[in-house]
């Protein structure tokens, strides 16, 4: 039975999928507990992806700098799995509201596409 799993973006050249983890945390607050799970969630499914070699390579874009500076400064399992797995969290701020709107609206239609 095959299965079915969403993700952001897709690069079929290098079959690299991209998840964009939108969260924001107040100015030097750390994140909710929520906003981890969705981190790890994200972490987790490309880590499957590539493990099932679905995929070749696995980025998650934060637009959150708490978010990220939370990521690679802990000592947690899950920098420690995305490290292992070869998943690269980067950051990519997004300031406008619209700007995400828009983002949102692109994936949206994307979605619909395939």
């Amino acid at each position: 039975m095959p299965y079915r799993v969403e993700i952001d973006g897709w690069h079929a050249e290098v079959r690299e999928a991209i998840e964009i983890c939108q969260s924001e945390a107040g100015e030097h607050e750390a994140p909710k507990p929520g906003q981890k799970r969705k981190l790890a969630n994200d972490v987790l499914k490309l880590a499957f992806l590539k493990q099932i070699d679905l995929i070749a390579r696995g980025r998650i874009f934060l637009t959150s700098e708490e978010m990220y500076t939370w990521f690679h400064r802990t000592r947690s399992w899950l920098s420690a799995a995305a490290k292992f797995y070869g998943i690269d969290v980067e950051l990519r701020h997004h300031e406008r509201k619209q700007v995400r709107k828009r983002l949102r609206n692109v994936m949206r239609e994307a979605r619909r596409e395939t």
